[in-house]
C-alpha cells in the first residue's frame, strides 16, 4: 500500500498490475479489506472468476438470468486483460454454441463480438478474429467502436501479410475518426497508416512519419512512439539534408528505450545510428554503434537480429579492407544456420571479389536495414 501511495503522490504515468486473492479476504486485516472494497469500485479494477463450461442450457428463457450482458462483458474483458486465453476461449465457445447473444440489442452484441474478436486475435486465430470483427461492422455505424474494430482488422490482415487490405481498413477508419482528431484511436490509425504507406510506397513518407510521432507523443504512447521513430523512411538515409534530423530522432528513441529498459528497441536504435553514421562517412562512429547493438542483441539471444547486425559489422570491416575480420564475422557459427543464408553468401562473394580488387571497397555502398 505504501507503493501505491508513492505512485499516486508522484503522479506516475506508468501502468502497473496489482493482483490480490479476493477469495481469502476474510483472512486479511480490516484495513486491507476496506482497501479492496474501496478500489473495487474503480473502472480499472477487474476480477477474474472461475468460469466452468456448464451443460447445455435447456431453456432459452434462463439465459439472460444466468449470463447477463454485464457479466459476459466483464468476464471476457478480465480474461483478455490478464491473458487468461484458455478460459476466455471456453467462454467464447459457450457463447457461440448456446447462442447466448440472440436476446441482446444489436449494439450490445457488437460490443461482445468485439471482445471475442480481440481474444481470437490474441490467440492467433485470425480467421475467427475476422469473423467476429466483421459482425461488429456489418451494421454500419460510424462510431468509435467501428474505428477500433477496423484498426484491429488491419492488424489481422498484417498478420496475413495482406498489406493492401490492411491499408483499406485504416483509410476507412480514418474517414470516420477525422472529426475526432484528438482521440487516441486517431493517433494509432495515423501511425498504422504511416507504417503501411512506408511499406507499400517507394516515395519518402517523412511528413506522415513526423505527424505520427507527434500524435503518439500527445497521447503518451511511449513504446508506440519509440517503434515508429525506429521505423525510418527508407529514402531518408540517402538524403544528406535529412540524415542529421534523423540522428536527433533516433537519439531520442534510444534515450527513452534506455529509461524503459527496452533492450530490443535500444539495440535497434544503435543499429540505425550505425547505418546513418556509415552514410555520413563516419566509419569509426558507425563501428561503435554496431558493436553496441551486437552486445545488446547477444544479451537478448535473438539469432535473426544478431545476424543482421553481424552482417553490418562484416560489411563495415569490408569497406576498411579488413577482409579476414569481415570473413570471420559473416561465417561465425552463430550465423551459419540462419535463414538469411542468401545475404551471407552474397557478402562472401563480395569479400572474394574485393580481395582481388581492393579499390572497389572504397566506392562500394550498401544499406543494412535495422
Amino acid at each position: 500500500f505504501r507503493i501505491l501511495h508513492c505512485l499516486n503522490e508522484n503522479q506516475c504515468p506508468g501502468k502497473f498490475v496489482f493482483c490480490f486473492n479476493s477469495m481469502e479476504l476474510d483472512n486479511y486485516s480490516l484495513s486491507v479489506r476496506n482497501f479492496i472494497n474501496c478500489i473495487s469500485g474503480y473502472n480499472n479494477y477487474y476480477s477474474i472468476n472461475s468460469f466452468e463450461i456448464s451443460e447445455k442450457i435447456p431453456q432459452k428463457a434462463d439465459v439472460p438470468k444466468k449470463y447477463s450482458l454485464e457479466f459476459l462483458r466483464e468476464i471476457l474483458r478480465s480474461y483478455r486483460l490478464f491473458f487468461d486465453l484458455e478460459q476466455a476461449l471456453k467462454l467464447v465457445n459457450e457463447i457461440d454454441e448456446n447462442q447466448l447473444l440472440c436476446d441482446f440489442e444489436i449494439n450490445d452484441i457488437r460490443k461482445i463480438n468485439f471482445e471475442m474478436g480481440i481474444i481470437s486475435l490474441f490467440s492467433n486465430d485470425t480467421d475467427n478474429a475476422s469473423l467476429y470483427f466483421n459482425k461488429v461492422i456489418e451494421n454500419v455505424l460510424d462510431d468509435e467502436l467501428t474505428c477500433y474494430t477496423l484498426y484491429l482488422m488491419a492488424k489481422v490482415e498484417l498478420l496475413k501479410n495482406i498489406k493492401s487490405v490492411a491499408l483499406k481498413h485504416v483509410n476507412r477508419a480514418l474517414i470516420i475518426a477525422k472529426e475526432k482528431c484528438n482521440s487516441s484511436i486517431y493517433a494509432l490509425l495515423e501511425t498504422l497508416n504511416y507504417n503501411l504507406s512506408e511499406c507499400l510506397d517507394s516515395e519518402c513518407c517523412v511528413k506522415k512519419y513526423f505527424e505520427a510521432i507527434k500524435l503518439l507523443d500527445r497521447e503518451g504512447f511511449v513504446n508506440n512512439k519509440i517503434h515508429t521513430i525506429l521505423t525510418i523512411p527508407r529514402d531518408v538515409i540517402y538524403d544528406s539534408d535529412l540524415r542529421p534530423m534523423m540522428i536527433g530522432q533516433i537519439e531520442m528513441a534510444r534515450q527513452e528505450a534506455e529509461k524503459l529498459d527496452n533492450k530490443f528497441a535500444l539495440s535497434t536504435a544503435c543499429h540505425w545510428m550505425g547505418i546513418i553514421m556509415t552514410h555520413e562517412g563516419k566509419k569509426n562512429e558507425a563501428l561503435f554503434w554496431y558493436e553496441n547493438c551486437l552486445h545488446l542483441r547477444k544479451e537478448l539471444g535473438e539469432s535473426v537480429s544478431i545476424t543482421k547486425i553481424t552482417n553490418g559489422l562484416a560489411y563495415n570491416n569490408l569497406l576498411d579492407s579488413k577482409y579476414q575480420i569481415s570473413y570471420d564475422l559473416i561465417n561465425s557459427p552463430r550465423n551459419i544456420p540462419i535463414v538469411s543464408a542468401f545475404t551471407t553468401t552474397q557478402t562472401n562473394r563480395k569479400i572474394a571479389r574485393i580481395a582481388v580488387n581492393p579499390i572497389t571497397a572504397r566506392i562500394a555502398s550498401e544499406v543494412h536495414i535495422a
